[in-house]
């Protein structure tokens, strides 16, 4: 079982999701390959109520077409989605199984498809990735007063079915090109030697993790909110970049995985988000044409949609090696992972007790200091 994402978290309405597994009704009697929530027992559902689990056939059918579809920049709004149909076998009483029945989707049966009556979603300018129109921003390539201004926009090629410059010389971006693009014209305009606006140079393509510091490429960035995670807020990182006035912090999809999953396991066990402890470990990105692009890779060696929200934790990590080799433990990656969790809640508790004994000691002392006196 994997997990899929049934709504875009937070500002990353780039990542795949899919809303259809959300808030559908089954009206059907089982036979068609509809998608329905009805179906999703509790079980099977984040207790953050984002993902399901599903089989690997599905979520392998599902992820093709989200790429597909994604590719030719189709809207949200528009598009549809079949899943396999089900293979029902039956078995005898003495646990044996008999050869599967296929039964076809009908040719009447409707694919799950959402479409509201105004458009909710649209494609960078510059990027080409998808964003809820909600986040979409809008950058000029005129100059007008003091607003930030890109010339460039005006020999841009833009991607089919991508925004494309308005006749105001105006055009939509999603959040993360926009703040990329501002942070990078601020530079160039604080610069004693001022480069000519036609001359500058911009990359929309590239990013450096405000974790790990590894750079990536657009497709692989993911906004952590610095309100669940307030460490952010004292970690500086000026190659880095911060969205909505410092609200979010851009990071690799791996650490943002990471720590998800971490803050996950620290919410399971009651740790306050004052005193919740984070690692991550840094990973080149795997090649941007790769399967493996919109994928994240755990510290433990697991892709992070193989495995449970709540049994996972990373290791501690002081440099870019992990404490913890694949060659002393003969388990699967999964008890691995689980064993991090272990030495990690057991390394939290620890220090607590040092604190505490450090607490009586000087107690202690003073009421010796007490009685001398």
């Amino acid at each position: 079982m994997e997990w899929l994402s049934t709504s875009a978290e937070h500002m990353n309405s780039h990542a795949m999701h899919f809303p259809c597994l959300k808030g559908s009704n089954n009206s059907n009697s089982g036979r068609d390959s509809n998608l329905s929530t009805s179906s999703v027992t509790p079980i099977n559902s984040d207790p953050n109520g984002n993902r399901v689990l599903a089989c690997k056939d599905c979520v392998n059918h599902l992820a093709r077409q989200w790429e597909t579809m994604d590719a030719e920049r189709v809207p949200l709004e528009h598009r549809r989605y079949n899943i396999p149909s089900p293979i029902i076998t039956s078995t005898s009483p003495n646990g044996s199984r008999h050869g599967g029945i296929s039964i076809n989707t009908p040719p009447s049966t409707p694919s799950v498809s959402s479409t509201p009556a105004t458009t909710t979603s649209i494609y960078c300018f510059l990027c080409g990735l998808h964003s809820d129109l909600t986040l979409a921003r809008v950058l000029y390539a005129s100059k007008e007063g003091s607003r930030p201004y890109f010339p460039f926009f005006l020999k841009h090629n833009t991607l089919p079915n991508a925004e494309q410059l308005r006749k105001d010389m105006s055009a939509l971006v999603c959040t993360f090109c926009f703040h990329s693009l501002v942070k990078q014209w601020r530079k160039y305009e604080s610069q004693s030697s001022a480069v000519n606006p036609l001359d500058r140079k911009y990359n929309w393509h590239d990013y450096i993790c405000h974790l790990c510091g590894i750079t990536t490429y657009r497709k692989r960035v993911r906004a952590l909110p610095v309100n669940e995670f307030p460490f952010l807020k004292n970690r500086k990182n000026d190659d880095g970049l911060l969205l909505e006035n410092g609200e979010y912090a851009v990071v690799c999809l791996d650490c943002y995985e990471s720590l998800r999953q971490q803050a996950s396991t620290h919410e399971r066990f009651g740790v306050p988000i004052s005193k919740r402890a984070y690692n991550w470990v840094p990973q080149p990105p795997p090649p941007e044409d790769s399967p493996d692009a919109a994928v994240a890779r755990l510290p433990c060696g697991e892709r992070s949609d193989r495995i449970p929200l709540n049994n996972t934790m990373r290791p501690v990590a002081s440099s870019a090696k992990k404490n913890s080799s694949p060659k002393l433990y003969d388990k699967s990656r999964e008890g691995k992972c689980f064993l991090l969790l272990v030495l990690h809640v057991s390394n939290f508790f620890r220090k607590i007790i040092r604190k505490l004994r450090r607490k009586r000691h000087l107690t202690l002392y003073l009421s010796l200091l007490e009685k001398i006196q």
